[in-house]
């Protein structure tokens, strides 16, 4: 069962192919592993789904800045430093408006990146239900 991940209610942001593309990705991969968005940061197992459900607007600017760093020829890249760049850019260009993200968040937006494209652009680390798996087979 993968993850009840709901499109914006925002018919700009619903329409835009990149939210759809994320959506998907992360129903499938949840599916195949049920653990792999269960934010570590939080009891609540949606946590990070729920950000994301309230914060497309975050994913679009990470993922376009990751596109450009993967066609600037670069193999591999961190994706709090995106966060910060993101951060950067609203506060030296936007008036009024200040860049709130959770560091916590940007490791699951790095898989997303990577559940769609699957090229490890991102690295990963553990995810709970990876640590249960191997408990369960050290059985």
């Amino acid at each position: 069962m993968g993850s009840k991940i709901q499109r914006p209610s925002d018919p700009t942001l619903n329409s835009n192919p990149l939210v759809g593309q994320a959506i998907e990705a992360i129903r499938e991969a949840s599916a195949a592993n049920p653990g792999r968005y269960v934010a570590k940061y939080s009891e609540d197992p949606r946590a990070f789904i729920s950000w994301l459900e309230e914060n497309w607007h975050v994913w679009i600017d990470f993922h376009s800045l990751a596109v450009k760093l993967l066609n600037a020829g670069r193999k591999h890249h961190g994706a709090r430093a995106i966060i910060e760049v993101l951060r950067f850019y609203s506060a030296t260009k936007e008036v009024g408006y200040s860049f709130k993200i959770n560091n916590n968040a940007s490791p699951y937006l790095g898989r997303v990146f990577n559940d769609i494209y699957g090229n490890g652009f991102f690295e990963e680390r553990e995810c709970k239900e990876d640590v249960y798996q191997r408990h369960e087979e050290n059985e």
